[in-house]
């Protein structure tokens, strides 16, 4: 696929530059940045809300709220990230915290 993609790299400009296919361009660039805000904001609804009282998970709110601070902050790999809140999740569990 990698292939496909250098391929058409000549014609990519030329499709930037044409007065028909640049608002067409415009267009999916949007369509794609909207759609990964309202997945977001979908799996960030899913993830941090509880089906009974107090219908807020304050331990992932409390991991996803750390986790945007080193990133933004401090630039940590998303991977370390990851690693890290299996692990308190994991904690969790065993410390009862979570059923």
């Amino acid at each position: 696929m990698h292939n496909s993609l250098a391929a058409l790299n000549p014609f990519i400009d030329n499709l930037r530059n044409s007065p028909w296919t640049r608002p067409f361009l415009d267009a999916v660039n949007v369509s794609a940045v909207s759609l990964m805000v309202l997945t977001t904001i979908q799996l960030g609804i899913a993830t941090l809300t509880l089906p009974k009282i107090p219908y807020i998970d304050f331990l992932g709110l409390g991991i996803a709220v750390i986790s945007a601070i080193l990133v933004i902050r401090y630039h940590i790999n998303a991977a370390f990230l990851i690693l890290a809140g299996g692990i308190i999740g994991w904690g969790a569990v065993i410390f009862g915290y979570i059923r």
